[in-house]
């Protein structure tokens, strides 16, 4: 049985330690265990694991093709299947269904993976001079020796892995690890939609006056008084953050939507009453701010995950303006930002149910449906997991830009991983007031890219080089789910299920590492920019992992 740890006081050594009990930190808990590795701790600063797949609630529905989905993908997809006793695989579990699939997998590699849960942040990083790979060069890369947590656990590890969403263990090894967030410039990576843009799909069809005080020029709520830079200009924003809301319509498994936590203030969607006001007025159709999309292959058909409508309305459940210093942030600083989220959210949906200015046809939409009992009772029945879409990066030698993502079909990678398979899905970056043609101020939607069409998901090959720091830097640290991409490309790899093959090939990359160590006394391992990418690419393949698509071992094989 799996060997569960809820706390510890001393400091625990390990071959490899991972740090984020994410999907991507699952797998690559798992990844090294089948590796062969006896000694790998699963680190979760929380309470309970399972990130976005099971405490945010979205499974791994965000895939095109399901062929892509294998070895440990398939192996939780089956134990979902299990468990409601059907012969397909259920992407989107109830949340308790795929935690508990999520442990049976851990179960089953035994004492080969500890799980140590509610460990607090981490706090801070130790670095030395790694002796293993300053044996035969001058030294210039550093080691993690051990991370130490806000609640005052340490861990020290040959290999760490960082599968955090926030990038934690890069933040706090700066300087010695490069990261960043935020756009960058369209020239630094000749990138069509780097940069500040001119467009956003979902924009306003009609204008509407941001000015809440003429006298003042204060805006109203959700819109930034910041201009945006010019067209194509780097800048400091991330795209719309919300919480993925479990809705049913099945009375005997609902509960009504709660009354904002901070108090009910209609004012701060003064810019959505005047916005319908302004439609209604126009004899335009509005929507509701979210889709209710169906749980994927869910057996009895009667949850729906709420998403933003970003592509047919201008407000919606993706927060505008409101995750500046997340990314970057103190704990305390992303703990406020994500209550304002919350509150946001309770009261956008408040505000539907009982704003005059919604029309009755909307309000119609609405009725009949509330959140799910079942599903986090602990909480509120609201998920834990504040979904934040993107936070920083990993800045590594190479950075895996648009002009990257290149059809399978067109090129195969010989470094490749994994195998990637999304739109460049940008939600919402910016709302800012701007002036129309006719010199009136109007509130402006930015950034939010079409989901297909010319920015189309297609399988694109992801090489090794996506989880390495720069070789002058860190050389046992491996980053799944913040790598070494720019913002462009990582709106087509942020998903949970190609996070989870960057996560399974971290874990066996790690355990290789040890593995090839020549001096293991003081927990060293091989550095992990000079595994040959081929023994990698063994191992994945053993683990049934998919990395060129269609699926082969060798570039050179015949894919038909």
């Amino acid at each position: 049985s799996i060997i569960f740890i809820l706390f510890i006081s001393f400091v625990s050594a390990y071959d490899i330690a991972i740090y984020g009990a994410t999907p991507a930190g699952i797998a690559a808990a798992l990844g090294a265990a089948d590796a062969g590795c006896t000694s790998v701790v699963l680190i979760e600063p929380a309470e309970e694991i399972g990130g976005m797949a099971s405490r945010g609630g979205i499974g791994l529905r965000d895939h095109k093709t399901s062929e892509l989905l294998t070895g440990t993908l398939s192996e939780w997809l089956q134990l979902n299947a299990a468990y409601y006793n059907v012969s397909y695989p259920v992407y989107q579990p109830d949340h308790y269904v795929g935690n508990a699939s999520f442990y049976s997998m851990l179960a089953r590699r035994g004492s080969k993976i500890k799980l140590v849960k509610s460990t607090g942040y981490v706090s801070s990083t130790s670095l030395s001079e790694n002796k293993e790979t300053c044996k035969e060069k001058p030294c210039e890369a550093q080691r993690i020796e051990f991370i130490t947590t806000t609640k005052g656990l340490q861990f020290e590890a040959a290999v760490f892995i960082d599968a955090s969403y926030e990038g934690d263990i890069l933040k706090y090894s700066a300087p010695f690890v490069s990261y960043t967030w935020g756009r960058e410039a369209r020239s630094e990576f000749n990138e069509e939609l780097g940069g500040v843009t001119n467009k956003s799909i979902g924009n306003f069809e009609v204008s509407v006056d941001p000015v809440l005080n003429a006298s003042t020029g204060v805006l109203v709520p959700y819109v930034d008084n910041k201009p945006l830079g010019p067209m194509g200009s780097a800048d400091r924003r991330v795209m719309g953050y919300s919480y993925r809301l479990c809705i049913t319509n099945r009375t005997d498994n609902m509960v009504k939507f709660p009354f904002p936590e901070d108090g009910y203030d209609p004012g701060k969607f003064e810019l959505l009453r005047r916005y319908y006001n302004a439609m209604t007025a126009a004899n335009k159709t509005v929507k509701l701010p979210f889709y209710f999309y169906e749980y994927s292959s869910y057996p009895s058909k009667d949850k729906f995950d709420m998403c933003d409508a970003g592509p047919s309305t201008p407000i919606t459940s993706d927060a505008a303006n409101l995750n500046f210093n997340y990314s970057n942030g103190s704990y305390t600083e992303r703990e406020e930002i994500a209550k304002e989220h919350k509150s946001y959210l309770q009261t956008l949906i408040w505000f539907l149910l009982n704003d005059e200015s919604v029309p009755e046809y909307l309000r119609k939409e609405m009725d009949g449906r509330g959140l799910c009992k079942d599903e986090w009772p602990e909480n509120g029945h609201w998920p834990p997991q504040f979904y934040v879409r993107e936070a920083i990066r990993l800045v590594g030698d190479k950075v895996f830009s648009q002009n990257d993502r290149i059809p399978s079909s067109e090129y195969c990678r010989k470094d490749s991983i994994a195998v990637a398979e999304w739109s460049l899905d940008i939600h919402i970056m910016a709302r800012v007031a701007k002036r129309d043609s006719s010199g009136n101020l109007v509130a402006w939607n930015e950034g939010q890219t079409p989901f297909g069409g010319e920015y189309e998901a297609f399988p694109f090959d992801l090489p090794y080089s996506v989880l390495l720091p720069k070789a002058s830097e860190v050389d046992n640290l491996l980053v799944p789910n913040a790598p070494s991409v720019s913002h462009v490309t990582f709106a087509a790899i942020r998903e949970e299920p190609t996070l989870w093959q960057l996560g399974r090939a971290a874990g066996a990359a790690a355990a290789l590492c040890v593995k090839k160590t020549t001096q293991y006394s003081g927990r060293y391992a091989l550095s992990v920019q000079n595994l040959p990418v081929i023994d990698l690419q063994k191992e994945l393949w053993k683990q049934n992992a998919t990395f060129h698509w269609p699926s082969r071992f060798n570039c050179d094989e015949d894919s038909g």
